[in-house]
């Protein structure tokens, strides 16, 4: 049975809970016994058997390895196919679906859905039918197709009726009323919930009922009845004591606390938020550590107890990077064990092939024994079969030989796979390095004045105020484009990014890019002057050369003292056109000049008003001026300024590129 987890609910805190019980839960990353005992029951037999052991397989793997779920489902679905095995087709097609919809591809698991759903109806199967008709319903509901969602909800309730299946009755109801409230329609939501419940409490299902009575209390608590929300949390947390479901209760305390603190009863509410905050540490899980710590930063600011508000607050943010370096790290630990896979299959490739050549020696040295020895007995009396004998010796000869270069042919063809897989790792593992670095200090950024502003915004005068948003502004233009350099390196890495090559007006990217970069560079006072030729055309990338000059500029301004002039000019130049970007600030070194085009060795400066940056976007200009058959130039002194210049093949106007 699946329940509906829709990403927009958990924007209300008083969901929170709700869509952490109805999502699949991720599993720990190891296997378990059950999966052991089903790995043991895999066999070379061709049998309806055999597939749902597949089938078993790929489900306990689906909610913390969602590729070997795949795998297995796909042995399902092949071995059912072989068979004519209509009920494992239509299960693996439902489980394929399933699959593919978590990882967010929800027209081909659509496809797949109705495929398995035609099977089931084919079979006259009641209860995979009404359950086929559930996934398709949280498909459209996470398209935000709710309409459609809440039909097919119908159609599952329906039959869940029809059979008698009370169980798939209180979720489908439960499901629908999930879509009412996303709807916002929430007396048609409180509806749905309580018809559910009352089956829940019929069926004496006390881990629905408890779950219910949360939902109900997050209902309430949407619609401002907080009096009512509270009596629902209390009788889900009394159900929680008595199921010993202690790793429910810290979130549904949260929800109390935040229902007292919107009923101003401050007191309570930090109580509360405090309780869940000690069960939450003794669970030791960082998920519910994180929520409950804003809570009690909220409360504690709004009771002015602003020193327990920064404490707060700054242990939310390690909580929060924490979860984020455990996201990060299980990454990088899949990417690992995918290598390893790699290099592991590569080796015993490796062993085979040697194998073969051992065995195909010894056969040959077997041979050459039996000739030997027989040549010895009957030289006298077979000297036509020696001679026979040498000729096949000969034969083999040629065929080791054969083999033995296709060999050492296939071991440099795994070399260069094996070489190709470790650039491929350090490629991923530079681009982690920049994503877990350069981009956490703007969202740093970000997210410290963003807390300012939340918190002591009626403390701050306009000038602060403005101070602040000027600032929010620059760590906002950084993002961007460290995220725009990032997409472009990517591309290049991985041989997607296709270059089109037409002649482009760089006159006009020039006037652009400086109409983008205006208002920055006159925050600190300085001119973009254009000093280029006219009528000047460059046969190159359009986007590529876009990146370049935006990445030019935006150097220049950071590095160039206030009050000063950043020239930009473009010449025809011995057959090329040259562009040149000439600023008046900080210069550099010859050491510095030396490393700023590796991303190996990037030892990023501060600007002239400390801007950061991580020195990535010159990597990548340098790239792209290769691509498009082009040479760059860099030439600086200290404390006078640099000039960056690049040299690119002249184009023709009458094919010059339209500016996007």
């Amino acid at each position: 049975m699946q329940f509906l987890c829709k990403k927009f609910l958990c924007s209300s805190p008083y969901l929170f809970l709700l869509i952490l019980l109805l999502c699949s839960v991720d599993g720990p990353a190891q296997e378990t016994p059950e999966i052991d005992s089903l790995k043991n029951l895999l066999t070379d037999q061709q049998d309806s058997i055999q597939v749902d052991v597949w089938h078993k397989l790929s489900m306990s793997y689906q909610n913390y390895v969602p590729d070997s779920a795949m795998r297995y489902a796909q042995q399902a679905l092949t071995l059912s196919e072989n068979l004519n095995y209509n009920k494992g087709i239509a299960d693996a097609m439902l489980h394929i679906g399933r699959l593919k919809r978590d990882k967010g591809n929800y027209t081909s698991a659509l496809e797949d859905m109705f495929i398995s759903l035609k099977y089931y109806e084919e079979m006259d199967d009641s209860v995979q039918i009404a359950n086929n008709y559930n996934d398709i319903s949280i498909v459209y509901a996470l398209s935000e197709d709710s309409e459609t969602s809440r039909g097919y909800f119908h159609k599952a309730l329906d039959i869940f009726r029809s059979i008698g299946d009370k169980q798939g009755e209180s979720y489908a109801l439960n499901n629908i009323g999930l879509i009412y409230e996303q709807e916002e329609n929430l007396e048609k939501a409180k509806e749905f919930y309580l018809a559910s419940m009352s089956i829940k409490i019929q069926r004496k299902d006390g881990y629905g009922i408890s779950r219910g009575y949360n939902t109900l209390g997050s209902l309430s608590s949407n619609q401002g009845n907080y009096q009512e929300a509270l009596s629902y949390f209390f009788k889900a947390d009394s159900l929680f004591v008595k199921l010993n479901d202690e790793a429910s209760r810290p979130v549904n305390f949260n929800a109390i606390a935040k229902a007292y603190f919107a009923m101003g009863n401050l007191p309570k509410a930090r109580t509360y938020a405090q309780q869940s905050y000690e069960i939450a540490q003794q669970l030791n899980s960082t998920r519910y550590i994180e929520l409950i710590l804003k809570t009690l930063a909220e409360i504690s600011a709004a009771q002015r107890d602003f020193e327990a508000a920064y404490r707060y607050q700054v242990l939310h943010e390690a909580a929060n990077d924490s979860l984020h370096q455990e996201s990060r790290e299980k990454h990088l630990a899949k990417l690992k064990a995918e290598f390893d896979d790699e290099q592991q299959k590569t080796e015993i490739t490796l062993l085979k092939q040697e194998k073969l050549l051992q065995e195909a020696s010894i056969s040959h040295q077997q041979t050459i024994i039996i000739s030997l020895v027989a040549g010895l007995i009957m030289i006298l009396f077979f000297s036509v079969a020696l001679y026979l004998a040498n000729n096949r010796n000969k034969k083999k000869n040629k065929l080791l030989a054969s083999k033995n270069q296709e060999i050492h042919q296939q071991a440099g063809v795994l070399s260069e796979q094996k070489n190709h897989l470790e650039k491929i790792n350090k490629t991923k593992d530079k681009l982690f390095s920049i994503v877990s670095h350069d981009i956490r200090s703007p969202l740093n950024t970000l997210k410290g004045f963003s807390y300012l502003l939340t918190q002591q915004i009626d403390a701050m005068d306009k000038e602060e105020m403005q101070r602040v948003s000027r600032r929010i502004n620059f760590a906002l233009d950084n993002l961007s484009q460290l995220l725009d350099n990032l997409l472009n390196w990517s591309l290049i890495q991985t041989g997607h990014k296709k270059s089109e090559f037409t002649s482009i007006d760089i006159n006009a990217l020039i006037n652009f890019n400086i109409d983008l970069y205006q208002a920055t560079a006159a925050e600190k006072g300085i001119q973009l002057l254009n000093q280029s030729e006219q009528q000047l055309y460059a046969y190159a990338d359009y986007q590529s050369i876009n990146t370049v000059i935006r990445n030019f500029i935006s150097n220049s301004i950071k590095f160039s003292y206030p009050n000063s002039s950043i020239f930009i000019r473009a010449q025809y130049q011995n057959n090329t056109v040259e562009v040149s970007i000439i600023d008046q600030g900080i210069g550099m070194s010859d050491e510095v000049i030396n490393k700023i085009f590796s991303a190996d060795k990037k030892e990023s400066q501060k600007g002239t008003h400390n801007e950061s940056g991580s020195g990535f976007g010159l990597t990548l200009c340098h790239e792209l001026i290769l691509q498009n058959h082009g040479q760059i130039q860099v030439s600086s002194k200290l404390r006078e300024g640099s000039t960056f210049s690049f040299f690119l093949p002249i184009g023709k106007s009458k094919e010059v590129k339209v500016l996007q």
